[in-house]
């Protein structure tokens, strides 16, 4: 997956919103949670508007250690 310049992935995203997608699914073993969360911004709709998933992968941590990691980091 491309970074925030990959234009052809700018665009997938761009039709997507324009079309009415709301839900954005993405998790930190992607890579690709800063890059959605500075598109969102930029695309200008509203965050209440927008419902976002994420996944939090067991590194072998409890669960509360995991929570707090990925809240941390989103």
């Amino acid at each position: 997956m491309g970074g925030v310049g990959d234009s052809t992935e700018a665009s997938q995203e761009e039709t997507t919103q324009n079309s009415g997608y709301r839900h954005i699914n993405t998790a930190s073993k992607y890579g690709n949670e800063e890059d959605i969360g500075i598109r969102i911004i930029k695309s200008g709709i509203p965050r209440d508007q927008i419902f976002i998933t994420t996944k939090i992968w067991d590194m072998g941590m409890k669960y509360k250690r995991i929570l707090e990691i990925a809240l941390d980091h989103s």
